[in-house]
């Protein structure tokens, strides 16, 4: 099989060409050829082809031979280059085979060409072969070197006569020659200390000689010596190798100064941490992690569980603790490591038998080989005691309902319970400044006086406002605390601090009532005597004026004195009223018929520009009243409304029936649960501050100027509440005002109409037993029968009526008595006199008001009774009544 060659061939001549292909070709080569003779021709051949051999013509038109000799050495030294010239001489043979051709030839002679092509190419492989050869001698060099360059420890070789002859980078960094400065010198000037140089030459020697030595093969520790005479620790491994029947001495050399300089300083950590071990006032020890047994305690654990450490060290972790849970302990010190207080808190047991609470801290160990941890105790028996006294301590300040607190010496409280930020409106764990949340209105007094007092004294006790977030202003009792240092420095304050808003509106309620009572005693204590003046001046000023015509000059003067003493009867029954000494008269009433009945009188009342709206409920329920007193209400409420509306508006009274449910009497302290009418009269008028809304049923409060009394609201409120019902206000300024007023329900009856009850006659012949201690009074009535054609027996007393009813032998039909009398009272009398006379009818009158005329506010209905002061024509209307109604049972007051 012919070699396949490619080949450049470098003529001019195409015959030239051929010829040489044929040759090559009847050589046994399979010829792959181009031709070229430029210089621009050969450049793209080479970039085009990698050839195997060129032949060129020596001179060409174009071209040279020489030329594209040079330009295919610059490219491929070794590629194989023959002239083939029919023109080149030996001199000039000679210098182009200097120049780097590889054989030449004449074109007259090409039956060598086969062979001298086959010599350049088996030259040519041979070239290849060695160049590979030596680049991969060159890499393994160029690798060893860079291993031998980049290694951590220092390289050193030397000869058998202690030249050195290797040193790499490593080595100059350690021992501070250069590795051209090293090569060459002998070891032992080097880099060996001169104390060790006599041995080192002993141990050459004994090498060389026998073969053996102590340190080949092997890690030993020496000292070497730096270039600037400084001697350090190294650690050595030296091996012979024996190269041509040579040997050389090989060493890895590494700088342990760090490392002696470590194990120098463990010596010394292990030496503190010994003394730190036994020192440590805490218990410290070490155990084994599998078996838990003690391998080391210090002199505090000895002391403080009572332990001789003999006895220590043959007990284990399980002797020590309580029977509780040892698996669980056993888990938690397996652990990798156990921060302080991660393990929680155990419970060991003391020699004596006593149990304390520890908490651990410890973390891994090897001990003489054995896999253990080291333990830090500390006794926190008393600081748990403390911890739950705390605990305890805190829980009782989260339950209390005032609010506690405790502050820094800056103001700010570290500490507010749960009242506390109740009271305030205080979410989360903002910091706050306690004094932030006090009124502006008591900051000064605080700052100035509660506080210094506290301080210099201790505590101080004081009402203050506090003000919660949303801006109410909470009067509270409180108590200022300064806790101080042994030294007399100011700690921290505390406070505690009780909500005494429903305290305060129970005392201003106690107040209210107290002068209400007050007000009544007074009412009470002046009624009797008053009203029996008032019956007396009224009732004769009544007498006169029948007696004359309302012409006369004296009519008119009479008639002034009778407004007067009327008035006067006016104000003293809104005096009782207020104070709920009225006498009542109550009956099982329907609302929206009284209201209905006023309804005429109310719209002239509050005028035309004012609209008036009853809006009546459907199906009401009926109430237990005295209707004069209810209309008292609604009238006194209409004309609150009426002046709160100087310019008009709308004016709406309302009935509902409604319940209550006990969650409303949380809301209404006065209130009560149960079914109620409600009666509510609302106005557009000009409202009222919450100031002037906590006042307006006190008696004689007015905002009316010299055009009040200060008695409608105060006379409304105390007919409600001895009606046992309850009075509601709702108020905003510029919008209005609604009065709800709440009167039970009534279940047994039904409503009676009062209607238009004609005018009863007030004459008669019946026989009267007068009972009357006030002579004044006693006189008039006398007077006023006797006129009306009735027979009047008087008595001053009760004595003297028994005495007078026992000598009169005809009827008496009738008992007019006061109720309260010297020696014997109006219902004994009564009872004496009707024990005699079963068909005596009977009529109390009184200017009293006690419980024995009162009832607790209500007189029996059955009973009839005449409030003083009384004009004549009542009392003349109401005896004719009495004479004309059935014979009632025996009466009970």
């Amino acid at each position: 099989m012919k070699q396949r060659i490619r080949v450049l061939i470098v003529e001019d001549q195409e015959d030239d060409a051929l010829l040489v292909v044929r040759e090559l070709e009847k050589g046994g080569f399979a010829v792959e050829f181009e031709r070229v003779d430029t210089a621009a021709d050969l450049l793209r051949a080479m970039e085009r082809t990698d050839w195997d051999i060129v032949i060129s013509d020596y001179t060409m038109p174009r071209f040279s031979g020489p030329t594209a000799l040079r330009m295919l050495r610059d490219r491929d030294p070794i590629l194989p280059f023959i002239f083939m010239s029919g023109t080149i001489g030996e001199e000039t043979a000679v210098a182009v085979m200097r120049d780097g051709a590889t054989d030449y030839l004449l074109k007259d002679r090409p039956g060598r060409l086969s062979q001298a092509v086959s010599q350049a190419l088996e030259q040519r492989r041979l070239r290849l072969e060695h160049t590979q050869t030596q680049k991969a001698l060159e890499e393994n060099q160029r690798r060893t070197r860079m291993i031998l360059d980049t290694a951590n420890d220092a390289f050193v070789a030397m000869d058998a006569g202690g030249i050195i002859v290797d040193w790499n980078r490593r080595a100059e960094a350690i021992f501070g020659w250069k590795r051209d400065e090293a090569i060459g010198a002998l070891l032992s000037e080097t880099i060996i200390p001169p104390s060790y140089r006599e041995a080192y030459a002993r141990g050459l020697q004994r090498f060389l000689a026998t073969g053996e030595s102590a340190i080949l093969n092997q890690r030993t520790e020496l000292v070497g010596l730096h270039r600037d005479g400084r001697e350090f620790p190294v650690e050595v491994v030296v091996w012979p190798v024996i190269i041509e029947g040579k040997v050389t001495f090989c060493a890895f050399v590494r700088d342990i100064s760090r490392r002696k300089q470590a194990e120098a300083d463990l010596r010394k950590s292990e030496e503190r941490y010994r003394l730190l071990f036994e020192n440590n006032p805490q218990p410290m020890w070490a155990f084994d992690v599998e078996t838990l047994a003690f391998l080391a305690v210090n002199e505090a654990a000895i002391v403080h569980y009572g332990y001789p450490r003999d006895e220590f060290l043959r007990m284990t972790i399980r002797d020590i603790q309580s029977a509780e849970a040892p698996s669980q302990s056993e888990a938690r010190h397996s652990k990798p490591f156990l921060a302080m207080g991660e393990a929680g808190v155990f419970r060991h047991r003391k020699k004596d038998g006593t149990m304390i609470e520890v908490e651990t801290a410890s973390y891994e160990l090897a001990f003489d080989g054995r896999k253990a941890r080291l333990m830090l105790v500390i006794d926190v028996t008393e600081r748990r005691r403390a911890q739950m006294e705390g605990q305890r301590l805190i829980s009782i300040l989260e339950a209390t309902p005032d609010l506690v607190a405790i502050s820094h010496v800056d103001g700010f409280a570290s500490y507010i319970n749960a009242a506390g930020k109740r009271l305030l409106g205080i979410t989360g764990d903002d910091p706050i400044r306690l004094s932030d949340h006090h009124a502006a209105s008591v900051r000064k007094f605080l700052d100035q006086e509660a506080i210094p007092s506290a301080i210099r004294d201790g505590v101080w006790t004081g009402e203050t406002l506090l003000k919660s977030r949303t801006g109410e202003e909470i009067c509270v009792s409180q108590v200022l605390i300064a806790h101080k240092s042994s030294t007399g420095r100011l700690e921290f304050m505390s406070t505690i601090a009780r909500d005494i808003r429903g305290q305060k509106r129970l005392e201003a309620q106690f107040q209210q009532a107290q002068k209400m009572e007050a007000v009544g005693r007074l009412a009470g204590g002046v009624a009797h005597d008053f009203n029996n003046l008032l019956t007396v001046i009224n009732g004769y000023a009544e007498l006169a004026m029948t007696t004359l015509r309302s012409a006369d000059p004296l009519y008119g003067q009479l008639e002034q004195i009778r407004g007067a003493g009327e008035r006067a009867a006016s104000l003293t029954r809104q005096l009782l009223a207020f104070s709920r000494k009225q006498m009542l008269m109550p009956v099982v009433l329907n609302l929206n018929n009284l209201v209905s009945e006023m309804e005429k009188m109310l719209r002239r009342m509050i005028g035309e520009d004012i609209d008036l709206v009853f809006q009546a409920a459907a199906d009401l329920w009926p109430i237990k009243a005295d209707p004069g007193q209810m209309e008292q209400v609604v009238m006194n409420l209409v004309v609150n409304a009426r002046d709160a509306m100087p310019k008009g508006g709308k004016l709406t009274i309302e009935t509902a029936n409604v319940r209550l449910s006990e969650s409303y009497m949380s809301i209404q302290s006065e209130a009560r649960s149960g079914e109620f009418v409600r009666l509510a009269v609302s106005d557009t008028g000009i409202g009222m501050e919450p100031a002037t809304k906590a006042r307006i049923f006190e008696p004689f409060f007015t905002t009316k100027g010299e055009k009040g009394t200060g008695l409608g609201l105060a006379t409304v409120y105390g007919i409600v509440k001895q009606s046992a019902g309850h009075i509601e206000v709702y108020s905003e300024v510029g919008v209005g005002s609604t009065f709800k007023v709440y009167m039970p329900r009534e279940r047994q009856g039904t409503p009676t109409s009062r209607g238009s009850a004609l005018r009863a006659p007030t004459k008669g012949t019946e026989t009267i037993l007068l009972v009357e201690d006030e002579e004044g009074v006693r006189r008039l009535c006398s007077k006023a029968l006797a006129g009306a054609g009735y027979n009047v027996l008087e008595a001053s007393h009760g004595g003297e009526a028994l005495l007078l009813s026992e000598q009169h032998a005809g009827a008496i039909h009738l008992l007019i008595t006061d109720v309260v009398m010297p020696t014997m009272g109006g219902r004994e009398l009564s009872d004496q006199l009707r024990s005699r006379r079963s068909d005596l009818k009977v009529l109390y009158v009184s200017g009293y008001t006690d419980d024995a005329i009162v009832r607790h506010g209500v007189l029996e209905a059955n009973v009839p009774f005449l409030q003083k002061p009384y004009s004549p024509a009542t009392l003349l209307q109401k005896v004719r009544a009495v004479l004309d109604e059935p014979l009632p049972p025996a009466p009970m007051i």
